[in-house]
């Protein structure tokens, strides 16, 4: 599949005198925000389609309906019941993306036999090849799916087919086991019916499979590496207001700010604890929560762990859970949300009770550890919890009725009934659900389009047009209310090998020179930290240096560690350290120099002189 081009091999990303902490990377504070320099951006004119091998990408789903992406997504994971509800709701199985990538294709690329299986029923045609020419077949033997390989032989897929490069799937075989398996099956046909699909369905093959472990995958621990941060404004109020104010508007920025602004300790207890303050927009929160940047994932694992589960089960975690957030309107967002609760569920029952932990009442469903000896493990209990949001909303947002052996039937394994979850179990939950509308279960468009107003939460805020700049409100709304300076500016960190320069929205408070595309720019881009930083005037623009001239008279040299620091925000939640020997801000014609001067010099009590 195509590749983005990375940071690295974009000229107009490099500057010799901005480097990050360790000395690295090299970026200009200009040319690092999004909308001057599209850093990371996925380059259209160099996508190059070869063999997509039953993967999906974002840029080749983006013309299907909803629920057909969802589709797509769920065949690549093992979460049958997911994949069920999906199809229940009106997603075709014949659904494909632009690389002519079918479900099939997709399942025999990730390797659950289930969804196969369950595929299999739809009646897929086995033949459909991809825009490289290769059938699931070809996939799964190229991607040493021994018993895959196996289902689909047995279900009539054509073992003859050669795909654009001249290739039988029994020609990319990687493993032993597959090509064997390919050899057993010409033997038998060649032997018996001559590829009559009667005798396909008829063979079969048998092998030493690796002998499963008996013990339990671990619990998933991410990895996070903290930051020092650029400031220490964890206490002024004002501060966590804008913070508030940030991530309410587009939560990625918010999260990077308060880590960045020193607002948190930078580990991820800290940083969720942040989510559950006054103010915070619940809306924000589940919609950041499930996307899949892995500060996400991180944080997911961290704002749930407050969370008392002690005892609870299904339905009663979920209405525990629910306290500090609201449901997106996204499924696989969703999916990935009661992962995360499935998985703190799961470590707190491992742990034991906890003192003064009380077991809850209330529901008549099964609790506690009886429901963690029925289910089995984390990611059934996952499953399910899924499996009762989205009869919720079949139930109340869709209004449809479901009985209970329809509810049921959609839990069930296709491969074994030795995991199967007790009709009890289900049954008490079924009830549950049934008997009248839980609010916190509630998600009204988890079937629809997704919300406009939330979809901009992520976005990258655009460069307005000269006209609508004029139009434009001259205060960022994320400093409403509060002593600052405003106003445009051209930006420059010069350096030995250029002068690049770019025009920015500028605005002094909290000691901080914050960096933004517009007035009415959602978030800020980035922001210098003001302390030790000494302003003064050069004729034309305003130089900021780490280190002060007196009475106009420079040292001779710059301490060597001497910089101007910046942070960068960036939407998934991390921030970048930039470092410069010096900023220029060159001002407007109608701005007053000593009236910048002394906002600048006044954040660090420093000299400031025209």
């Amino acid at each position: 599949m195509g590749a983005a081009r990375s940071c690295a091999e974009k000229p107009w990303c490099l500057s010799p005198h901005a480097c990050d902490r360790d000395g690295q990377t090299h970026l200009d504070l200009v040319t690092a925000i999004p909308s001057h320099g599209q850093c990371g951006t996925f380059d259209e004119e160099i996508i190059e389609v070869e063999c997509p091998a039953g993967a999906i990408f974002p840029e080749t789903l983006q013309n299907l309906r909803l629920l057909d992406r969802h589709f797509l997504v769920f065949c690549g994971t093992s979460n049958l019941v997911a994949l069920r509800w999906v199809l229940r709701f009106g997603a075709s199985p014949s659904t494909h993306d632009t690389n002519s990538t079918t479900g099939l294709h997709v399942a025999c690329r990730s390797g659950s036999c289930s969804v196969v299986l369950e595929l299999l029923r739809h009646r897929p045609a086995l033949d459909r090849a991809d825009v490289a020419g290769w059938t699931p077949l070809h996939v799964a033997a190229r991607m040493s799916r021994c018993s895959i390989v196996v289902l689909l032989l047995k279900a009539g897929a054509p073992a003859w087919v050669r795909n654009s490069h001249g290739e039988l799937p029994s020609d990319m075989c990687l493993d032993g086991a597959t090509h064997a398996a390919f050899a057993s099956f010409q033997e038998y046909l060649l032997s018996g019916s001559r590829g009559s699909q009667a005798a396909a369905a008829a063979w079969n093959f048998y092998w030493d499979r690796p002998e499963a472990d008996d013990s339990e995958a671990p619990l998933p621990t991410p990895f996070f590496t903290p930051q020092q941060p650029m400031a220490n404004l964890r206490s002024q109020k004002e501060a966590v207001v804008v913070g508030t104010r940030i991530f309410n508007a587009q939560p990625g920025y918010g999260i990077a700010f308060i880590r960045a602004a020193g607002l948190v300790h930078d580990y991820p207890r800290s940083s969720s604890k942040f989510l559950y303050q006054e103010g915070i927009d619940r809306q924000a929160v589940g919609y950041f929560l499930g996307q899949t940047f892995s500060m996400c994932e991180t944080l997911r694992l961290a704002f749930f762990s407050r969370c008392e589960f002690w005892g609870t089960g299904v339905i009663s975690a979920l209405v525990e859970a629910r306290v500090g957030f609201d449901w997106p309107d996204d499924l696989q967002q969703i999916s990935r949300i009661t992962y995360a609760i499935a998985i703190n569920w799961w470590t707190c029952h491992e742990e034991g009770q906890p003192s003064g932990a009380q077991v809850p009442v209330g529901l008549d469903e099964v609790q506690g550890v009886d429901l963690k000896t029925d289910i089995g493990t984390a990611e059934a209990l996952q499953h399910l919890m899924l499996s009762v949001l989205c009869l919720h909303h079949h139930l109340y947002e869709r209004r449809y009725d479901m009985d209970f052996d329809a509810w049921k039937s959609l839990q069930q394994s296709t491969v074994s009934t030795s995991d199967a979850i007790p009709d009890e179990l289900l049954y008490k939950i079924w009830c549950i659900v049934r008997k009248s509308p839980i609010a916190q279960l509630s998600v009204p468009g988890l079937t629809g389009e997704r919300s406009v107003s939330l979809e901009g939460k992520l976005g990258i805020e655009q460069m307005p047009t000269p006209a609508q700049a004029q139009t434009q409100t001259p205060q960022v709304p994320w400093l409403a209310g509060f002593p600052s300076l405003q106003g445009w500016l051209n930006i420059s960190t010069p350096g030995l090998d250029g002068d690049v320069k770019g025009r920015l929205w500028a605005s002094v408070c909290l000691g901080l020179l914050f960096f933004s595309l517009s007035p009415s720019a959602a978030a800020p881009e980035a922001f210098v930290c003001l302390s030790g930083v000494f302003p003064s005037w050069e004729g034309e623009v305003i130089l900021l240096e780490k280190w002060r001239s007196f009475d106009g008279k420079s040292e001779t040299a710059s301490p060597m560690d001497s910089f101007v620091t910046g942070a960068l925000l960036k939407p998934d939640g991390s921030w970048k350290e930039c470092s410069f020997w010096r900023v220029e801000l060159g001002l407007m014609q109608a701005d007053d120099p000593k009236l910048w001067l002394n906002w600048l010099g006044s954040m660090d009590k420093t000299r400031s002189w025209v």
